[in-house]
């Protein structure tokens, strides 16, 4: 495990351990059950990303950013998840699929991605975050599209 991978796992912890108090949001002893069995979301490359969008047509591409920042550039393709939301939408995800998170770097996605596979009320199964997020990926001079939201 790496010092990313733990902070991530950490931080995502201190948010479910606040959550009781916070309306929509898991009670205290689930929480307590998710630490438990705490799942670190594995970390994929932009060329991994690239790679498995050109063979998997499965793939989902969770952009969780903002909707002003996805509009100004997304990859093709990806669906609009804002982090902020991630109660609301995620109860319209199949949690069988295979997702990869994504941001602006890879800090929100990371944690976004730890929440999905440790929400007790939906336990997704495969959910990956993007290693340096939208920033990794236009240094590697892979395409980006503007405009309408998905």
């Amino acid at each position: 495990m790496t010092v990313r991978q733990l902070t991530v796992g950490v931080l995502g912890a201190l948010v479910l351990a606040g959550c009781g108090s916070v309306p929509g949001t898991l009670p205290t002893h689930e929480a307590a059950t998710l630490r438990a069995r705490e799942v670190v979301p594995p970390n994929v490359s932009v060329q991994q990303v690239a790679t498995m969008l050109a063979q998997e047509p499965g793939l989902v591409i969770l952009d969780v950013r903002s909707a002003e920042q996805f509009a100004t550039g997304h990859i093709l393709g990806s669906r609009l998840a804002p982090m902020n939301q991630v109660f609301q939408w995620s109860k319209t995800l199949d949690p069988k699929a295979h997702y990869v998170c994504v941001g602006q770097t890879d800090g929100h996605s990371g944690m976004t991605a730890w929440w999905l596979l440790n929400s007790a009320k939906t336990p997704f199964t495969h959910v990956e975050n993007m290693t340096g997020g939208l920033n990794a990926w236009t240094a590697a001079g892979l395409p980006l599209v503007t405009g309408s939201l998905r």
